[in-house]
């Protein structure tokens, strides 16, 4: 193996990390006003997040 488990390290990392960034903004959102809409800056983030995990 090149690189040992480092490729399925980093696929769990991202994948809880992932599952993380989706989950806060739905409990944070949902509680104070029951409407689940986005803001730009979470969007932005969380593609910044997924496009940085791919490389």
């Amino acid at each position: 193996m090149l690189f040992g488990l480092s490729p399925l390290y980093a696929l769990a990392i991202r994948f809880f990390a992932s599952m993380v960034l989706g989950m806060a903004p739905r409990i944070t959102l949902d509680h104070p006003s029951g409407s689940l809409m986005l803001d730009n800056f979470t969007w932005l983030f969380s593609i910044d997040f997924q496009a940085t995990a791919m490389l």
